[in-house]
């Protein structure tokens, strides 16, 4: 009997905790490979009573806010686009424990001395040499006479794509003629000596599709797209995932390695 009161005050003080505190935590160690990514507690992710938002902001021992992206796999929810950034901001490093909290719902009243804290996101910078519209034209002029047997488009970078924000829009044609509507990534290949492929992410923004986020951003880099660099996206197959050749066509070709750097993009209330 006293074991099964244990028991029944244990089950209360988690119900309780779970949905009266007004902010909770979990902490977990880091293990192989978090870099990349970091799996939530199950208990948490099922106690969450209120719908965990796509965006999440994370703030350091510094202030500093991060936006990071959360995504559900088979049940499991993780930090995705953007941790691997605050990882490094924070030199975490495996088998360390950290700690993370969740506040309850925020009340709807805007408080006078709310808090402004900076929100940060990753930009990459140009060490290329300034051009000319001239040598802009030449590159676009490259990429119009490719002319593939399979279905294309062309792009050329804008800083939008390639600088910030990273999100690359796919012509409206191409995506209702040629992309099936249940892909969430797709696989770019460039063939430089030896083929590499770059797993990216296709996001859909109301009626537009891209590419977008950590990994596009990540294969900008690799490759060293610059803003005016022209690009023939080659779709070569839709077997169970989207492949593409991608063919670039530089400004520039000499090539100056970007460079990575946060950037505080605006204040919120926190």
């Amino acid at each position: 009997m006293k074991e099964r009161s244990c028991q029944d005050l244990k089950e209360f003080a988690e119900q309780y905790y779970w949905n009266h505190v007004a902010r909770f935590h979990f902490i977990t160690v880091m293990l192989p490979g978090f870099n990349h990514q970091m799996v939530f507690p199950e208990k948490f992710v099922k106690n969450s009573k209120d719908d965990l938002s796509e965006n999440v902001i994370l703030k350091g021992p510094s202030g500093n806010l991060w936006l990071v992206k959360l995504l559900k796999v088979q049940g499991d929810l993780l930090f995705k686009e953007g941790w691997k950034e605050f990882v490094e901001a924070h030199n975490v490093e495996e088998d360390l424990y950290t700690s993370r909290r969740k506040r309850a719902r925020p009340r709807q009243i805007v408080q006078e001395n709310t808090e402004q804290r900076s929100l940060y996101e990753v930009h990459l910078v140009s060490n290329r040499r300034p051009v000319t519209d001239e040598e802009k034209d030449r590159a676009f002029w490259h990429a119009s006479e490719l002319k593939p047997d399979n279905p294309f488009f062309r792009i050329v970078m804008r800083d939008t794509h390639v600088y910030k924000h990273h999100f690359m829009t796919i012509p409206v044609d191409f995506v209702a003629e040629h992309l099936p509507s249940d892909y969430q990534a797709a696989d770019l290949r460039i063939a430089n000596g030896k083929t590499t492929y770059h797993d990216v992410r296709l996001e859909r923004q109301n009626a537009s599709v891209g590419l977008s986020g950590q990994l596009w951003r990540n294969f900008v880099q690799a490759n060293n797209l610059e803003e005016g660099d022209a690009c023939v996206f080659e779709l070569c197959s839709t077997d169970r995932i989207l492949l593409f050749d991608v063919h670039i066509f530089r400004v520039v070709e000499e090539v100056a390695p970007l460079d990575k750097q946060s950037v505080r993009v605006r204040e919120v209330a926190f």
